[in-house]
């Protein structure tokens, strides 16, 4: 019979562990609490639905699936500022985890988009293997991709060989972005008028001009992009396709 403990457990926990493995790093699968998580020394918290909490949390996950262009925004706003801050927790980035739908069934012909949204952007993000296929095997009673009651195995010679393609470039793409732009910060771009475009630019440590763009589009119609932006140096305008998305590398 002990005496109950002072501190909080997890704060306690994670101290203890930090302090003897410096190296390790938690992150919280949560859905609330998030200041009182990041008070506790995660490092990473699941960005995925809002939060009630002091100056808002737009979670990144329903705000993308919700293709509706200004939640996705105030997410891309949060984003910047959790990679930007230098204290507490940062939020874990992703289109699918163990427990959702298979993100070729949550967001259908607007995945490609989503993705390149989300694997482009700076900080840490978490990819679902076998999502890259396309892989999607859910039962009745459990609608994840990869369902636990039963056996499943992955065919990785199968699959949307399409898609599995697009995966390869956006990865690609994220690789050249880091070593071209190293330790690049993200600013979230902000349109004129009614256009229902999103996006960012991605602007390297230690310079003021943005060096890359990545943009999309969430709407069933296309969009003219007037992406300007006296700061940082920036004068781009285009069109992109219903549903469409685009990384526009600038010199």
């Amino acid at each position: 019979r002990g005496s109950t403990p002072r501190r909080e457990f997890l704060e306690m926990l994670i101290t203890s562990v930090k302090s003897a493995y410096p190296g390790t790093a938690f992150t919280a699968e949560a859905y609330d609490g998030w200041d009182s998580l990041s008070w506790c020394g995660f490092d990473l918290i699941y960005s995925k639905n809002n939060m009630g909490r002091a100056g808002g949390h737009h979670g990144w996950y329903d705000a993308v699936q919700s293709r509706d262009p200004g939640w996705i925004r105030e997410a891309l706003k949060r984003a910047e500022f959790l990679q930007w801050q230098t204290g507490g927790s940062a939020g874990l980035d992703f289109i699918g985890n163990h427990d959702e739908a298979s993100p070729r069934r949550s967001f259908e012909s607007w995945e490609r988009g989503a993705a390149a949204l989300t694997l482009l952007m700076p900080g840490s993000m978490l990819f679902y293997g076998s999502q890259e296929i396309g892989f999607d095997k859910p039962i009745p009673s459990e609608p994840k991709s990869l369902p636990f009651g039963v056996p499943v195995q992955v065919d990785w010679r199968g699959g949307d060989q399409g898609l599995a393609a697009f995966y390869r470039d956006i990865f690609r793409k994220a690789g050249r972005l880091r070593e071209r732009l190293p330790s690049a910060s993200m600013k979230t771009l902000e349109p004129r008028g009614d256009s229902g475009w999103v996006g960012y630019a991605l602007v390297a440590e230690g310079s003021k001009k943005a060096g890359a763009l990545v943009l999309a589009n969430p709407l069933d119609r296309a969009v003219q992009v007037q992406a300007r932006d006296t700061r940082l140096g920036l004068d781009w305008s285009g069109t992109l396709e219903p549903l469409g998305w685009k990384v526009v590398e600038l010199d």
